[in-house]
Formats: structure tokens, C-alpha cells, sequence
């Protein structure tokens, strides 16, 4: 009974600490989740419309059509 009640206190703690950790990084994880899909979407946007907003963020110009220049 003495080493029932010995393994179940050396067990009990890593349990419930596991238990906790994973309870609080669930929300965590969630919010990660959310914030990659908004930039995919950005990011998505970005392509389909020449690089707008990704343009508009970091200042760069568009770039110039290689067809129109004389050559």
C-alpha cells in the first residue's frame, strides 16, 4: 500500500504539470493559428493583385514590364 501511494505521489506532479502546460498553450496555439491564416490571406491577396499591400508595407516600387522597354 506504502509503495501504491509512493508511485502515485512521484507521478502526480509531472501529470498535473503536463496537464496545465498543455491546457495553457492550447489558446496559445490557437491564436498562431489565426494569425498565419490572416498573413496567408495577405500574402494570397498580395499575388493575385501585383503585390499591393505587401508594396504598400515595405515601400517598394512595382516592377517595371520587361516587354515595354526598348530592346
Amino acid at each position: 500500500m506504502e509503495e501504491l501511494l509512493k508511485a502515485t505521489g512521484q507521478t502526480a506532479f509531472p501529470v498535473a504539470v503536463a496537464a496545465f502546460l498543455l491546457v495553457r498553450m492550447e489558446s496559445r496555439m490557437e491564436a498562431l493559428t489565426r494569425a498565419i491564416g490572416e498573413l496567408q490571406a495577405i500574402l494570397t491577396r498580395g499575388c493575385l493583385l501585383g503585390g499591393g499591400p505587401i508594396r504598400e508595407a515595405t515601400g517598394e516600387a512595382p516592377p517595371r514590364s520587361v516587354r515595354g522597354e526598348g530592346g
